[in-house]
């Protein structure tokens, strides 16, 4: 199953690349196995920050590969930058703060302790269930690539 503009939470525009197996339609729909990719594209990381990164004003956001970073541009003309690693913690996706930039120059520690306490705040966030788990998260060129799973996925009905 593939699809483009998948929408994932707060997350829109991503890609899904899904492997289903031991598919049962009749009864009580399910899924014996789910195995694949997701990719959410910089742009739509962006859409996502700008919504619920409060007063941070976030205007791009740049995958470096290399180093397995996101560059978040603040402000016009990317006046500022943070840059943070995602990572999976208890199967789910947290970020850290690597670097905090004003016009290239380090942010001052009162705005590093603002993003450090953002970005916590964002970590413990209740996110929805989702049958789907994360093995792996990989920075690409084409955005965060998440490699899901699932075992035993019933729909219409509770998963067993």
């Amino acid at each position: 199953m593939t699809g483009d503009q998948a929408r994932l939470g707060r997350l829109t525009e991503a890609s899904v690349d899904l492997r289903l197996s031991d598919v049962t339609l009749s009864g009580s729909p399910r899924v014996g196995h789910i195995r694949g990719r997701i990719t959410v594209p910089a742009d739509a990381l962006a859409v996502a920050l700008r919504s619920s990164a409060g007063s941070l004003p976030v205007s791009g956001v740049v995958t470096d590969p290399s180093s397995g970073t996101l560059v978040i541009t603040l402000g016009q003309g990317g006046l500022g930058s943070v840059t943070v690693r995602p990572s999976l913690r208890d199967g789910r996706v947290a970020y850290s703060l690597e670097d905090a930039r004003i016009l290239g120059r380090p942010a001052p520690e009162r705005l590093t302790r603002t993003i450090e306490e953002t970005l916590s705040k964002q970590n413990s966030r209740r996110q929805d269930p989702s049958p789907l788990g994360v093995s792996s998260l990989d920075v690409t060129s084409a955005g965060v690539v998440a490699t899901v799973r699932a075992d035993d996925v019933t729909f219409g009905g509770k998963d067993r």
